[in-house]
């Protein structure tokens, strides 16, 4: 029974979702990290926003202590994983060829998020010297914690893509 002037509040209405996702995104880990690490870290952005991420490996290993540390914090197992060859482990190949190989057989993609050295071969692959016409076609970017940016700005300067690159104020790496 209703008082009179008080009118219960409509109930909210149903918000309609997708029934695809609105773009494929191509997830790509810092060092030290793997691609079952770095989807833990995101699965709750990719589901709040609608989006299909693709979290690939980096081929090559990465020597730091702190990944076990962290893939027993969250109950995983991984193995430390990079973009490029440590400094040392092969002379003057990066090991690029491997991990531009494997984000390729990855697309196709729409976007790229990327963290930390992630960002170094986000930028590398739609930026590069020997970028795709594909991965130039890449819609958007989002960089997070890249180190050094300055060292890549050609790179920066070559994306025709919208990008946004976040740094955090205290990360005396970045």
């Amino acid at each position: 029974h209703e008082k009179m002037g008080r009118r219960r509040p409509a109930p909210p209405a149903e918000v309609e979702r997708p029934a695809a996702p609105i773009a494929r995104v191509l997830c790509l880990h810092g060092y030290t990290s793997n691609g079952i690490i770095f989807e833990s870290k995101l699965r709750g952005l990719l589901r709040a926003t609608d989006l299909a991420g693709t979290f690939p490996t980096g081929p090559h290993a990465a020597h730091a202590s702190w990944i076990e540390e962290a893939a027993s914090e969250l109950g995983i197992r991984g193995e430390a994983r990079s973009w490029f060859v440590d400094d040392g482990d092969a002379g003057d190949d990066d090991g690029w060829g491997a991990s531009r190989l494997a984000l390729l057989e990855a697309g196709p993609w729409d976007g790229i998020i990327a963290f930390s050295q992630g960002c170094q071969a986000a930028l590398r692959l739609v930026a590069g010297p020997d970028a795709p016409t594909a991965a130039r076609a890449c819609r958007f970017l989002v960089l997070c914690s890249s180190p050094d940016l300055t060292t890549m700005a050609g790179w920066v300067h070559a994306v025709q893509s919208p990008s946004l690159h976040v740094i955090g104020a205290a990360d005396g790496v970045v």
